[in-house]
């Protein structure tokens, strides 16, 4: 038992030896190592003066991140120190430079550079600097390796630290198959007049009814605007209050209702050409080689026009009946905000005339439109505009809040001019975008197709809503029979889905419902461009899987007078429960006569099973149809998932028949046609 004590107590003093021999002649490896995993920077602690993470017997030299984390599209601050060891000096005059590294390959900056040279700021007593990334798609792990040359003969210092690049996550999502009803327009809309879904003239109260009545989930509405033509406006006073005012009323109204409301602000685009007579600063762009400036936008350096924002976002943020707070307009054409060309100089050491600083801003503006000749050079500058504009945009989240989904109303215009906005968004702080196309029909699959060169959407399908603007002209197609209305509805559905056949996008914006009332809507009445936009919801909704029903309509026509007609109604539950109530109402869209059952309805129907509805009609000729390509049934689909429920209180949508010509001729013959 000795000897085997003896024996187990020699083994592990010459292991204890060989560990300290290995200690000390491996010690700055196993010490760099300890260091550069397990110590977390933290530049508000005293512990970084003392920090070397290269040793030297004559100075302290430490490279360090403002944070050990950034997003793309983030200014990345990094600072150095070198402190004499001896007398605690600072060699102010000492060149830092700095080179990062991925995965052991070099990366450049915006310019091209692969090494920045940090500028001695004398308050803070270090180096500091500004590294943009060229490839903003760049994720994972980031070494600094810098080096410092002193003003002495002696190699240079030399040190390393690393920070981390990702993708910022949202802080919030929205629910799968989310529709709304948009109001973008800059006129108030208290004043106007609306049809009710019972095709009675009414006023804006009615429109939480129209939300229910087409199983929309709320209101999506335009709130903030500055409108420069209004003598009311002013530097004290920016905003229209009566279109803030109204907003929230509505905003009250959709939520006692049980209903969502989003209100977003147009932010840098003001409307009318008085901006520099209110005390803006205007946006400066290029054309032809020349400076000019814009009488609607503001610059991105006017700091009063950025706090009238925050504090409007901030009242949105903070109000209980808004559920989701926007922004528009803040990405202007690629030629614009030259203005920026001083903090461009300044961040990116542009080489200036001796006398920049006092010389008169024309003079300025003259060096750098010469400058922007350049393409390269050119090039650059639009490039870190984007990450000026993501600081604006995340400055605006922060200060106000980030207690609710922030949404961004985009344009397909604007994507296509700058690809990368939706990234800068994204990595801003904004949840989810709604995009807005106002294209021909026929230009759809073109301008998905485009997008799709340019930007990557598909990986974002969870945090976009699509709109699609109600237009008679861009959706009636001469030599097609397929009515404009028609037309909108498959418009929704091909943007939504992308041109995929396993996803499409979270939610549907319906742009809009003044549009449908009142705007370009050709020969189609109010209720039936209604009738569109409750049966694009509605379909949209069983795209992802929101509707407990499925309803297969058909039409029959009698064989000896084609105005009479059999409403055929194939319906199943594709959900997992027992749906009640299930009614058919018919709309008053079209003149109908000698309606049989009008209101007839299915007390129950069991998961899986399906049931039928007949309703036969006449319907009367009426000469205000004869310019469409097609008249409409509409009608609404009411159940409840409880045998107690029904009427107002029950769910719903619409949808629509079609009947092809006009009811008098011979092309009406006999026929059976689906709408699926």
């Amino acid at each position: 038992m000795t000897r085997i004590l003896r024996i187990v107590t020699s083994a592990l003093a010459g292991l204890f030896i060989i560990i300290l021999a290995l200690g000390n002649i491996f010690y700055e490896d196993f010490r760099n190592i300890f260091l550069n995993k397990y110590i977390e920077i933290d530049l508000k602690s005293g512990e970084l003066d003392n920090l070397k993470l290269k040793e030297d017997p004559d100075y302290d030299f430490i490279i360090y991140p403002r944070k050990d984390t950034y997003f793309p599209y983030e200014r990345i601050l990094i600072y150095a120190r070198i402190i004499g060891k001896s007398d605690k000096t600072v060699p102010s005059d000492a060149v830092v430079e700095v080179e990062f590294y991925n995965n052991g390959l070099p990366l450049s900056d915006i310019q091209g550079r692969t090494s920045i040279k940090l500028v001695y700021n004398f308050e803070q007593q270090a180096w500091v600097g500004i590294w943009y990334p060229k490839d903003t798609s760049l994720k994972g792990n980031v070494l600094m390796k810098a080096k410092g040359f002193l003003n002495i003969p002696r190699p240079p210092l030399e040190c390393y630290n690393k920070f981390y690049i990702e993708e910022k996550t949202p802080a919030f999502s929205i629910p799968k198959g989310l529709s709304v009803i948009g109001i973008d327009t800059i006129d108030l809309v208290s004043p106007r007049s609306i049809l009710s879904p019972e095709g009675k003239v009414v006023d804006w109260n009615e429109i939480p009814r129209w939300v229910d009545f087409v199983s929309a989930d709320g209101i999506f509405m335009l709130g903030g605007v500055t409108a420069t033509y209004d003598e009311r406006t002013s530097l004290d006073n920016p905003w229209m209050n009566e279109k803030v005012s109204e907003s929230l009323s509505l905003a009250d109204k959709i939520k006692q209702k049980g209903g969502k409301f989003g209100v977003w602000i147009k932010a840098l685009k003001l409307e009318g050409s008085y901006l520099e007579s209110i005390g803006y600063m205007p946006s400066w762009y290029l054309l032809n080689n020349k400076q000019n400036k814009s009488d609607s936008v503001v610059s991105l350096n006017d700091e009063n026009r950025k706090r009238q924002i925050i504090s409007l976002f901030s009242s949105f943020m903070n109000n209980g009946s808004v559920a989701y707070v926007g922004l528009s307009h803040m990405f202007n054409p690629h030629n614009y905000d030259i203005e920026l060309f001083d903090l461009f100089v300044k961040e990116f050491h542009v080489a200036v005339p001796p006398s920049w600083d006092s010389m008169q801003e024309v003079y300025k503006f003259k060096y750098f439109v010469d400058k922007m000749i350049d393409a390269g050079f050119a090039e650059n500058f639009w490039h870190w505009k984007n990450y000026v504009l993501a600081d604006y945009i995340k400055d605006i989240i922060n200060k106000s809040g980030h207690s609710k989904p922030v949404f961004y109303y985009a344009y397909v215009d604007e994507i296509m001019d700058n690809p990368e906005i939706i990234q800068v968004l994204f990595n801003s702080g904004v949840d989810f975008i709604v995009l807005n196309f106002n294209v021909n029909f026929r230009d759809i699959a073109a301008t998905l197709d485009k997008l799709r060169n340019i930007s990557d959407i598909t990986q974002y399908f969870n945090r976009i809503m699509i709109s699609y603007e109600i237009n008679f002209s861009n959706l009636d197609l001469m030599g097609f029979e397929i009515s404009a209305i028609e037309n909108y509805i498959t418009a929704n559905l091909q943007i939504a889905k992308y041109g995929s056949k396993y996803m499409n996008v979270q939610g549907l914006f319906i742009n809009d419902l003044f549009k449908a009332m009142s705007g370009n809507r050709g020969t189609y009445s109010p209720a039936e461009w209604m009738l569109g936009v409750g049966k694009a919801i509605y379909e949209f909704k069983l795209l992802n899987q929101n509707s407990p029903l499925r309803i297969d309509s058909f039409l029959k026509y009698d064989a000896a007078d084609s105005n009479k007609i059999e409403l055929d109604f194939r319906i199943a539950n594709i959900s997992t429960t027992t749906v009640y109530n299930i009614y058919i109402h018919l709309l008053p869209v079209l003149s109908i006569e000698n309606i049989q059952d009008k209101n007839q309805n299915i007390s129950s129907l069991a998961p899986g099973k399906e049931a039928t509805i007949k309703i036969p009609i006449t319907v009367k000729n009426d000469e205000s149809q004869l310019k469409k390509k097609k008249q409409f049934v509409g009608i609404r689909i009411s159940w409840s998932g409880s045998a107690e429920i029904s009427g107002e209180n029950a769910n719903g949508f619409i949808d629509f028949l079609t009947i092809g010509g006009t009811m008098n001729q011979s092309s009406a013959a006999p026929n059976m046609l689906t709408n699926q």
